[in-house]
């Protein structure tokens, strides 16, 4: 047994040489679980390295730059270079959200709450009762389509009810991103407005405090590196309010993703409606050196027989009675597939999220609690909800007279067709009224419709006027804008009447979008009516704290993998170690009253510092490697902090800091060579009792079992020999 109780035994059971590198690696806390990042993908295996799953970057040429488990360790999180940040679902490997950040990533954490924030006494849980239980479920869009990633869009089980968790993110361009369950930004902090002189600051290492009020931040400038202790007394002020206002982002990204998926469904219902009749006509069209498609359809139906010989061979070779009829039904399947998508779906999720909003808009006037989080904005929101909801009534009224006229035009090209053929026609085709004769002829009056460019060439081609919906489908404006020129109309009231035509309770109606158009401008004004909140929280940030910690050894400051590590411990005293050099270390310890104690730990002849990790409270895993020319080794050491802790002096910026050499504070015994790696990186979880070391060349790693009792030995001796055959064989 070790100095102050720390067990310093520890027992290889796994290592492994791979023929890729190993990027990332992090311990799950709670669970058996390690994640790896290799070759842009995310790994995660089992203790024993059995693979659970693998996920593949979302792009060519992403890296993964960090890896966060969430407190619960139901999610985690992934930060590549892009700025690209994905949530994944440990159970099976499911993108749950993902969002954009506008630079490159350098670490990443998450911070829960250290109790919970609602209970059934707070005044505000009774006032904002949330009743979306009582809205209508989402049917399934799994059956109707292949390329709908979410199975279930009814559930916010990433979402806590009463406590709120904080995914911290850091980015290279020194600022630093804070969002509730990591899915709503809170806050954004610029670190260069605190330091207008400095060119560049780079963030190494971040922590938020249990109670929200405190971020801890070490950053390198200048080579010398200074941890910074921000405080916002709005977290944990509004956190009510936040909470409250996450559930309810929650519920109507939910309901974002179910319409997007929807309108991808309806899209690939549509796709194949008309595609075999329009390229016939076009082939027809092309064929015919002079006049218009429309006016010999119109003739056609004035005289009952057609103007041309082509049109006459049109109708009989190249439609036929058995192919119209065929054609037919498909179009008709395929209106009937849209229709009810329109009906249930895509309506019901429309006026989901328009009570969603509602419900947020009437958050908003509760000013006590949210007037420094929401503003009009949402207002902008709910009545962009509204408008897309008029718009999809008016894509339902477009499908019924489109089915309406489809039905018409191929009874008609059906009887035409027999007729031609010499053939009786039967009685229910041959009978048709003026109303319908009426509704014919307009449609075929617009047959010809418009000319479209060729994927941005000089070249145009032909495009029918067959129907409306799919101009709704597009992300342009409508070409045919629905007509509404009934004298009676509400339309017709809304624009002789400025009294109802100026009133904010009315929805407007955007007649020239498209449906894809009104749900961006929707998309747009909820990102909006969100963003303002970490306008307010974003200010209240203050720099209470700034300790610099000078490097004596410039020598060995550049190096691959600086590190830096931060614990706040039971008694809420931040431990901070930051990894200066090869050849020194320095460990702060700060109290809730800002006292600080510091020391400097330096090393002597050939040894070096590689990596630290905090191992838990009491204890920081140290990795050195030995440089001795003879013989390179690694060496691995379990430091006791209650040591740094002693040795420590009060310490303020411009004293001279205590510097001790590492054998004079712990005995050079304590190291354990690990034979066989040259190391330069480690990976910890003091609750699992399990540390892991990757090689310089990043293609090899060693896994240990940590605090071995000696009756644990030979158990480990057999299922070590055993796991080391299981790792990384179906990578």
């Amino acid at each position: 047994m070790s100095v102050s109780g720390i067990r310093s035994e520890i027992k290889q059971i796994s290592s492994r040489n791979v023929s890729y590198q190993i990027d990332l690696m992090e311990w799950s806390k709670k669970m058996d679980l390690i994640a790896i990042s290799t070759k842009g993908d995310i790994i995660i295996h089992r203790f024993k390295w059995q693979k659970v799953w693998t996920f593949p970057a979302p792009s060519d040429n992403l890296v993964p730059r960090t890896i966060a488990w969430r407190n619960d360790e139901k999610l985690i999180a992934v930060g590549y270079n892009n700025g690209l940040v994905v949530l994944l679902d440990i159970e099976n490997k499911e993108e749950i959200y993902s969002f954009h950040l506008n630079c490159d990533i350098t670490c990443m954490i998450w911070t829960n709450c250290r109790k919970p924030i609602i209970n059934s006494d707070n005044k505000q849980n009774q006032s904002c009762q949330d009743h979306s239980s009582f809205l209508p479920k989402y049917p399934s869009l799994s059956l109707l389509s292949s390329t709908t990633k979410k199975t279930d869009y009814n559930t916010l089980k990433f979402y806590s009810k009463d406590t709120m968790n904080i995914l911290v993110t850091a980015l290279t361009n020194a600022s630093v991103n804070l969002s509730i369950f990591g899915m709503i930004t809170c806050a954004n902090l610029d670190l260069l407005k605190f330091f207008p002189h400095e060119e560049s600051i780079e963030i190494q290492d971040l922590l938020m405090s249990d109670s929200l009020k405190q971020l801890f931040v070490v950053v390198k400038m200048r080579h010398t590196s200074h941890v910074l202790i921000f405080e916002n007394d709005m977290l944990f002020k509004y956190s009510v309010s936040l909470l409250k206002i996450a559930t309810q982002h929650g519920l109507i990204k939910n309901n974002l993703c179910y319409i997007h998926d929807t309108i991808q469904v309806i899209t690939e219902a549509w796709e194949t409606i008309l595609l075999e009749m329009d390229n016939k006509l076009i082939k027809f069209a092309d064929s015919q050196s002079t006049g218009s498609l429309s006016a010999d359809f119109l003739e056609l139906l004035m005289f009952g027989y057609p103007p041309t010989t082509a049109l006459y061979t049109f109708l009989t070779k190249d439609l036929t009675e058995k192919g119209l009829k065929k054609l037919a039904n498909s179009i008709e399947l395929s209106y009937s597939t849209i229709q009810k998508l329109v009906i249930k779906p895509l309506t019901t999720s429309v006026m989901n999220v328009l009570y969603h909003l509602s419900t947020l808009k009437g958050m908003n006037k509760t000013k006590y609690f949210y007037a420094i989080l929401l503003n009009e904005n949402v207002d902008n929101a709910v009545s962009s909800a509204g408008s897309l909801l008029i718009k999809t009534n008016e894509l339902q009224q477009t499908i019924e007279t489109s089915m309406r006229d489809y039905k018409i035009f191929f009874r008609w090209l059906y009887a035409v067709i027999v007729r031609l053929m010499d053939e009786s026609v039967p009685d229910d085709i041959a009978a048709v009224r003026q109303q319908e004769i009426n509704y014919l002829a307009e449609f075929l009056k617009q047959l010809d419709g418009i000319n479209e460019k060729i994927d941005n060439e000089d070249v145009l081609r032909r495009k029918f006027n067959l129907e409306r919906v799919g101009q709704y489908l597009e992300d342009k404006n409508l070409v045919f804008p629905i007509a509404d020129d009934c004298p009676k109309s509400w339309s017709f009231l809304l624009k002789t009447n400025d009294c109802l035509k100026n009133c904010p309770f009315m929805f407007p109606h955007d007649k020239e979008l498209s449906l894809v158009q009104q749900f961006k401008k929707l998309s747009e004004k909820i990102e909006a009516a969100f963003n303002h909140l970490q306008i307010g929280i974003s200010k209240n940030f203050e720099l209470c704290y700034h300790i610099e910690s000078p490097v004596t050894d410039i020598l060995h400051t550049n190096f691959e993998i600086s590190s830096t590590s931060i614990y706040i411990d039971t008694e809420n005293v931040v431990l901070f170690v930051v990894l200066d050099s090869k050849k020194e270390l320095t460990f702060f310890e700060i109290d809730r009253s800002f006292c600080v104690k510091s020391v400097k730990v330096t090393l002597q002849g050939s040894f070096l510092f590689q990596h630290i990790k905090f191992y838990n409270e009491n204890t920081i895993s140290i990795l050195l490697t030995d440089n001795n020319p003879s013989e390179k080794t690694t060496q691995f050491l379990q430091f006791p902090v209650i040591k740094l802790r002693e040795t420590a002096l009060i310490y303020s910026n411009g004293d001279a800091m205590r510097i001790v050499n590492l054998f004079e504070i712990v005995d050079e015994s304590m190291m354990k060579q690990i034979d066989g790696i040259y190391g330069i990186k480690i990976a910890v979880s003091g609750p699992r009792k399990v540390s892991s070391i990757l090689s310089d060349t990043k293609k090899s790693i060693k896994i240990f079992e940590m605090e071995i009792d000696e009756d644990e030995e030979d158990l480990l001796e057999t299922s070590s020999h055993n796991a080391s055959t299981e790792v990384f064989q179906n990578i």
